[in-house]
């Protein structure tokens, strides 16, 4: 192997010396002699030598310096306009406008559409007509995007119930006039990606740091388990929809899943029927942070919970108003 091809595969392992001395079939007190020398032929920082461990993605730290990281994700999910909390979507705009995220992630249900479910409607819970959710929304949404480098709408179940509509009739298929891209579009908001359907999800990272996030599509307290079923093994799996945030990990054959579900930003006096009782497995509002380091393949996560009018990030406080 060339020192490049040493160094290349160390880094692939996050560091971890034994499992590259695992995979090029040699001793690893070899590798580590090898390792060290590719790196003083390189001129390459050698990374901390790291003991044998389980083949763990990380997640769950803070981050504590924008400049560490290579790569920032935000993910926000289910603010259910015009149900959301003002309060709340200040505080999320403030947080994006400080991180400027590489990658900004809705992550569904931004808009309720309520007024098209196919579940029984109470009047007194009717805020507003579908355009002005999509407007409100466009009104939120603006600042964070243009925060950011680039971002990508997974649209949720809410935001299917027009095209769930659309689509039983066919001589409707195909209007681009009634497609949720376009209609933000003509409403003002700025350039973004639109995901649809339910298998809709971002990718980033690699190895260690591979991270998929969707919008989600179980609902229950046990939401993370489900996930980690879907995507365990090795990779950080991100989703909202249950409005609960919650974590899990779960470790076999020496690997680990871990698996992370966000809260949400809707308003408690507003959000009627959707909020439970406090008493009764209540929801917790949030977002989710991903800082990605060593050329994408380690990722920390910072689930970001707000029960205040304050949240702190990256050492710094941040308040609404």
């Amino acid at each position: 192997m060339t020192p490049d091809e040493i160094i290349r595969l160390v880094n692939r392992h996050n560091g971890v010396i034994s499992y590259a001395a695992e995979e090029a079939g040699i001793p690893r007190t070899t590798m580590t002699d090898r390792y060290n020398a590719a790196c003083r032929m390189t001129g390459a920082i050698p990374r901390r030598v790291m003991p044998r461990r389980a083949d763990t993605p990380t997640g769950g730290g803070h981050n504590d310096s924008k400049e560490q990281a290579e790569h920032r994700t935000v993910f926000v999910s289910d603010p259910h306009i015009p149900y959301h909390s003002k309060t709340l979507t200040d505080l999320t705009t403030k947080v994006v406008e400080h991180v400027r995220p590489d990658l900004l992630v809705l992550g569904g249900d931004v808009i309720d559409a309520r007024q098209i479910s196919r579940f029984a409607q109470d009047p007194a819970h009717a805020l507003d007509r579908l355009q002005g959710e999509i407007d409100e929304a466009v009104e939120v949404l603006t600042p964070m995007i243009n925060a950011s480098k680039r971002t990508v709408y997974l649209v949720g179940n809410h935001e299917w119930r027009l095209p769930a509509i659309i689509n039983t009739v066919s001589g409707m298929f195909g209007l681009r006039v009634l497609e949720l891209p376009y209609l933000f579009q003509e409403a003002g908001l700025p350039p973004v990606e639109f995901r649809m359907g339910k298998a809709a999800k971002v990718v980033i990272g690699e190895g260690h740091g591979r991270c998929v996030m969707r919008h989600g599509t179980k609902y229950n307290i046990h939401v993370s388990w489900t996930v980690l079923q879907r995507e365990y093994p090795g990779c950080i799996s991100i989703q909202g929809h249950s409005h609960r945030p919650d974590f899990k990990s779960l470790h076999a054959d020496g690997r680990y899943g871990l698996a992370y579900v966000n809260g949400h930003l809707l308003d408690p006096l507003t959000g009627g029927d959707y909020l439970p009782d406090p008493g009764n497995d209540p929801w917790t509002p949030g977002i989710i942070i991903v800082d990605h380091y060593d050329n994408m393949t380690a990722a920390n996560v910072n689930q970001v919970i707000m029960t205040g009018d304050s949240v702190a990030v990256d050492g710094r406080v941040f308040r609404a108003g």
